[in-house]
């Protein structure tokens, strides 16, 4: 059970009509209609409790499950024990994700406008737009309905938000056009001016005035403490339905495509283009003017320091194909032990001469 401190939690109510609001094809007749009260794991789910198992990986947890229903792939409808019923769907995950947030929902401050908050006259602010404690909206500023604004936020002049937004607290946005349905989590700093100089060893570093703008298309959700530069001429521009994670840095520039995932802490250097559907793995580092493909993914701690083709699958330092990754860690690790082994013979032949 989530904690009733933050999460407001439904009544209880049957299966089938959950499934109905969802809008979730089933895969196949159900056995029976429980009462759903609660979402949890296997492993603890119990009566009134809607559980979920992906794989195989986790069939011994789905054997021993106590839950009064489990959404569940085809191919393990058998596996789930009698008190439970099965619930055959395409995609057991994301199916489980919609009903919880049928059962859940966060627990908002509502905020009205605070007294405590700077609303510049200019500023638009659309019915329903609420402002935090200590929050700043700015001249010209235009905030569509029903967007949140948090304590200490601050939107600088001509920013523009669209609907049904929320920002969390101490967020700044400056030189941004923001579109529908965009979380940005706290303390994420979109559109400061992006790291360009005319660099000289003799005369100092000249900045580079950074004209563009930041667009983030609707959907877009970005995590706590991110860093989104605004572009030197051109704009930084994020697709609609990509989701960015906590401690991400984006270069000026940078293009993303839509429907994208950045884990945590990937620096992304100016001017780099990336196409639909990326996948990119945590503390992934990427140097600047370069095109990374469609559908691409970039392992872990990759570092890429070339163009990555579509659909590919890049790993190591300098990224390159996995399966090349592979065979060269794997030739590595076997040359070492091999050099270790002829160490220790010949450490053991000198020992033997010298006894003799």
């Amino acid at each position: 059970m989530a904690d009733p401190s933050f999460y407001t939690r439904r009544a209880p109510g049957a299966l089938t009509t959950l499934l109905q609001e969802a809008g979730l094809e089933v895969l196949g007749d159900l056995s029976g209609d429980p009462q759903i009260a609660d979402a949890a794991p296997l492993y603890r789910a119990g009566p009134g409790d809607l559980a979920y198992c992906g794989s195989q990986k986790y069939l011994s947890a789905l054997k021993e499950t106590g839950a009064a229903a489990c959404l569940v792939p085809e191919g393990l409808v058998s596996k789930v024990p009698g008190g439970t019923v099965a619930i055959p769907v395409k995609d057991p995950e994301r199916a489980f994700a919609q009903l919880v947030n049928l059962i859940y929902e966060l627990r908002r401050q509502s905020y009205g406008i605070s007294e405590s908050a700077f609303v510049h006259p200019q500023a638009v602010l659309e019915e329903g737009v609420e402002v935090g404690a200590g929050a700043v909206i700015e001249e010209e500023a235009i905030i569509g309905a029903g967007t949140s604004i948090g304590p200490g936020a601050v939107v600088r002049r001509g920013v523009t938000i669209g609907r049904h937004c929320v920002i969390d607290a101490n967020v700044t946005i400056q030189s941004a056009i923001i579109g529908n349905h965009v979380i940005i989590r706290s303390g994420s700093v979109i559109g400061a001016p992006g790291f360009g100089f005319s660099m000289s060893m003799t005369d100092g570093h000249l900045p580079i005035p950074q004209l563009g703008r930041v667009i983030l298309q609707d959907h877009v959700d970005i995590g706590a403490c991110t860093a989104i530069d605004r572009g030197a001429a051109d704009d930084t521009i994020i697709g609609e339905g990509t989701k960015i994670d906590n401690h991400v840095q984006i270069g000026h520039n940078t293009v993303i495509g839509r429907h994208c995932i950045l884990a945590g802490k990937v620096g992304l250097s100016g001017s780099t283009t990336i196409g639909d559907h990326v996948v990119i793995g945590g503390d992934v580092g990427a140097a600047g003017h370069l095109s990374i493909g469609d559908g691409a993914t970039l392992a872990a701690r990759a570092g890429v320091i070339r163009d990555v083709p579509p659909g590919a699958v890049y790993a190591g330092f300098p990224a390159r194909p996995v399966k090349q990754w592979m065979k060269e860690v794997a030739l590595v690790s076997r040359l070492t032990k091999e050099n270790e082994k002829e160490r220790s013979q010949k450490r053991k032949d000198k020992s033997e001469s010298e006894d003799e």
